[in-house]
């Protein structure tokens, strides 16, 4: 079920060149160092496709599963990320939209096993109250 979509942003340090900018093209970001989740992650599929798009291979500098820890070596200048904002914002990390990167879909999934009540009730209780597609 689609509850909604998230906006995928370029993180960069602060002290990034492309810091100030509103906005850059995929295409830009060839020669930059990448911080990424491992290759099984959605968002770590949804950045090398984006990037093969734009004709390039992302080079991985490093691979970390949780994004709070992406962020904080993004904060040091070690290398760029694509990212769902965080939820609270990171010192020393700035966001850029990036063109041609289309939001992501929040969904939620239940398992074909039979579901508890519990699980019933929490899924309708979330599905009820998402409003997809948003109201205009």
């Amino acid at each position: 079920t689609v509850l909604g979509s998230q906006p995928l942003l370029l993180h960069v340090a602060d002290t990034h060149p492309l810091a100030e900018r509103d906005r850059v093209d995929l295409g830009e970001l060839a020669d930059e160092h990448f911080i990424a989740g491992p290759p099984t992650y959605h968002v770590r599929t949804e950045l090398d496709n984006y990037c093969r798009a734009a004709g390039f291979d992302p080079y991985i500098a490093f691979e970390i599963s949780e994004f709070d820890t992406i962020r904080a070596l993004v904060a040091q200048g070690l290398g760029i990320a694509l990212l769902p904002r965080a939820e609270i914002p990171q010192a020393g990390v700035a966001t850029v939209q990036v063109s041609g990167i289309a939001d992501r879909p929040i969904g939620l999934a239940m398992g074909t096993r039979h579901p508890s009540p519990a699980a019933l009730r929490l899924h309708t209780h979330v599905t009820t109250r998402a409003q997809w597609p948003p109201e205009p």
